[in-house]
Order: C-alpha cells, then structure tokens, then sequence
C-alpha cells in the first residue's frame, strides 16, 4: 500500500532523522504514529513503548506501512516475555512493541534482561511528568540502553510547560534537563497554589522568547487546526437538568455529610486530599446515576439520555446518527437498567476488554454495526479512531481537561472532504451541583491539585 504523506508530516520525519533524539508533540490526529513508524524504520532493533490499549493499532499501522519480517508484541506470560528478551538480544533485527507499564516494571526489577539497541519509542510520553512513579523509573532505565529515542505525545504539557523537561530528560538522559537542575530555575519561577502549601511552576514572563527557541531545538509541537484547517469545530452545547425530587434529597444528604467529614479532618489537622477526593466522587455518582451507589432513585441523566437517544434515531431515517457516550464511571454500566431498543445496537468499552475485543468493538463502530458506544473516558482518550461518531455526550467529566479533550478529539474526521459537517459535542450537567462546580473549574483550565483545591472550597461552603 502506498502511503500518502501529508508536506507537514515529510517534513516531521526529516526532522526526527536529522535530530535522533526528539519529540514529536502533536495534538491527536495529525498522524505523529505514521511519522515515527516512517522516521526509524531502517533501523534493525527497536523497542515501542505505548499503552496497552494501543498496542493492535501500533502493529496494525507498522505492517500497513513499512516492510518488516520480524516484529513481535510483548506476551503476558513472565517466561515467554523472558523468552523473547534473550531472542531481542541476539538478533539482528527485531522490533517489540510493549505495553510501557509491562516492560517498565519488569526493567525495574532487572535492568539486565535487554542489552543496548538502536531506537526506543515512548508514545504517550506525558507521563514521565511524575518522576516517582515506578513506570517512570523503569522506562528512564530501559533509555539508558538505547542509543536514541522517540517521545510522542498529543498533551506533553499537562500541568505546566515543565513537564516538557522531564521527557527532555528522558530523550538526553546525561544532559542537565531534569527538572531538579538549572533549566528548572532558568525558565521557570515558583507559585503557590491559592490555600495550600504546594506550589506550581510558572514560565517567566521575560523567557518566554528565549523558551520558544529552546524548545524548537528539543521538539516539534504543532496543534491540529494550524495543518488540517478545513476540519469543522465541533458544536458545544450544555445540556443543564434539575434532579428530581428523590435524587435530589440523596444529593443534599450526600453534601451535608461529605461537609462535615472535610470539616472534622481540617479541625484534626489531617491531610484531606485523599478524604476529599472520596467524597467528590461519590457525589458525581449521586449525580450520574444513585443506583452506582446502590441507592434506589431514578437518574435525571439516564432519564434524558434515553430520551435523547430514543428521538434521535426515530428521526434517523437515513441511518446517519452515531453516538459516543462518555463517563469516568464504568460501574455505571453494569448497575443501568437500559431502556433502550436493542434494534439501536450498542456496545461498551470499560477497559477491561482484551486489545482484540476492543479492536473488535471500534471495527464494528467503524462500520456502522453499533449505533451507540458507551465508553469510559479514560479508555478512549487513549489513541482510537471513532470518526464515523456524529455526536459524543459526556455525562459527567474527568477532573484532567486533557482527558477529556483527547476523547472529544477521537471522533474528529481528519479526512479531507468536499463537505465536512460540524459534529455535536454535549456536556451533560446537573444544575446546582458538584457537577456545575467541575464545569467551572475545568473551563478556567485549572491543574488537578487546583481542581481538588476548589472543589473542596465548594464542599465547605
């Protein structure tokens, strides 16, 4: 199959070519699996690290795209794995593509089982950000073995423009680049988080130029409407509910006495992060459905949802509807009493499934077997095409907004078409709730620990 590269993509794989080790950091879409595939491929051996959800589309694109004999993905079984670490080292050209928790974890505990290779590919890199995890530590340890190294990621910044030095430190692992040495203090200054001891680093505001410049040297960033103008934007609309009276006694209930937990822990003087976060949680599930809670109340959401769904595809003569139904909560599926025509297929996607019975599911989504997807966010923020989606609904949020703008991102057609029509985003949201308070905060692009901080103003109030 002849591959169609688009200018901005050619031009990608020069500079990883050029460079060795670098970053490509664009925003989902853009094509960045195709141009690290593209970029390495004359080397003989070579280690891919993605999620393990990720795993089918990566060989599924390295076959579709380049010609290679010995390509093997990490098995589960510890022996085989061992097995297949021993045959890596002793030939001459192999490829692995691992799931980056397996092989982090299992280089952590024996940094000897892989000798040096050529290529490491880190995809999803954005979570070297949390430098005391043990899958960080494990990976820095397995780069030490390879001559040069890949990190991709649609999100690199996640919480602030120093993250990017961290997978900086991954790509030059004897360079200076940690976050804990002198590009730390250079670029950045300390703030403090408002009410609480943490800070967070801020850019300088007179580095900003000199910054840009560093990191045109390091990486590539590029966002998806720079390249692929003719795309539609999506259509945001917020659907607002009033609980009914029985889900809102169980909500009001839930809030006085999520209330008064935080305030007990404050006067004892305890950390009330992890307390706080228990209680927000539980109060989105009030919210989402009581019966998750296994409280026997009807759900305003559920209610609307199944309305929605009934209507659109009823008026849906042509059969052009396909809808994406997002939650944090995968409970929610198992404890739904669906009222839905079972004639509208539809399918689950939680996470627990195996690679192939997702890949199984987006095939069937893909061509139009399944008329609406319900999907943990989680799970499909991470790199799935679900582009024959016409409308993705979020009934509740993920507290990260990069989550839940990568999985918003997944149903984006980035094929060029004569007519490209805007797709339908929907945040489904219960008024005078926590529900109300996560749309706000997310929408002032806040970092988690300033989420938790003020939800947890909210609470006390």
């Amino acid at each position: 199959m002849k591959l169609e590269l688009r200018q901005y993509q050619i031009d990608g794989i020069k500079l990883v070519k050029e460079r060795k080790n670098f970053g490509i950091f664009w925003q989902q879409r853009l094509g960045k699996t195709v141009v690290a595939i593209k970029s390495i491929e004359d080397y003989k051996k070579v280690i891919i690290a993605v999620p393990n959800n990720t795993i089918l589309h990566w060989y599924k694109e390295i076959m579709n795209n380049i010609l290679i004999d010995e390509i093997h993905l990490l098995p589960k079984s510890k022996a085989k794995r061992d097995k297949l670490y021993q045959q890596f080292n002793k030939a001459e050209k192999m490829w692995i593509i691992a799931s980056y928790d397996t092989i982090s974890l299992d280089f952590l505990k024996d940094n000897t089982l892989i000798d040096k290779f050529d290529y490491l590919v880190l995809d999803e890199a954005h979570f070297l950000r949390n430098t005391k995890s043990r899958r960080t530590k494990g990976i820095n340890k397995l780069r030490l073995k390879a001559e040069y190294a890949l990190a991709l990621s649609g999100t690199p910044a996640v919480n602030s423009p120093i993250d990017l030095l961290r997978i900086f430190k991954f790509l030059f692992p004897d360079s200076n680049y940690s976050y804990k040495y002198i590009y730390k203090k250079k670029y950045f200054h300390a703030v403090k988080v408002n009410g609480t001891k943490k800070i967070t680093w801020e850019l300088r505001p007179e580095m900003v130029k000199e910054w840009e410049k560093f990191l045109t040297s390091m990486c590539d960033i590029k966002k998806v409407h720079d390249y692929l103008k003719w795309l539609p934007k999506s259509i945001e609309k917020t659907v607002m509910l009033e609980m009914e009276k029985e889900q809102r006694q169980h909500y009001d209930k839930m809030l006085f006495e999520s209330k008064r937990i935080i305030q007990q822990k404050h006067k004892e003087k305890e950390k009330t992060e992890n307390n706080t976060v228990t209680q927000i949680l539980r109060l989105q599930q009030l919210c989402l459905d009581p019966n998750i809670l296994n409280i026997n109340a009807p759900s305003i959401k559920i209610k609307w949802l199944e309305e929605f769904l009934t209507k659109l595809f009823e008026e849906d003569e042509d059969n052009n509807e396909y809808v994406i139904v997002f939650t944090n909560f995968s409970s929610l599926f198992s404890k739904w009493k669906f009222n839905l025509d079972p004639k509208y297929n539809f399918e689950f996607l939680t996470g627990k499934q195996t690679n192939a019975e997702r890949e199984n599911i987006i095939h069937r989504f893909q061509n139009r077997k399944i008329r609406v997807l319900f999907a943990n966010i989680k799970v499909a923020s991470l790199g799935l095409t679900l582009d024959e989606a016409t409308c993705t609904i979020f009934l509740d949020k993920s507290w990260n907004p990069v989550n839940n703008e990568q999985a918003s991102f997944r149903m984006v057609d980035t094929k060029q078409k004569v007519e490209n029509k805007p797709k339908l985003n929907i945040n489904v949201v219960c008024a005078n709730s926590i529900d109300d308070k996560i749309n706000e905060v997310l929408t002032s692009k806040k970092t988690k620990t300033n989420v938790v901080y003020e939800l947890e103003k909210y609470l006390l109030e």
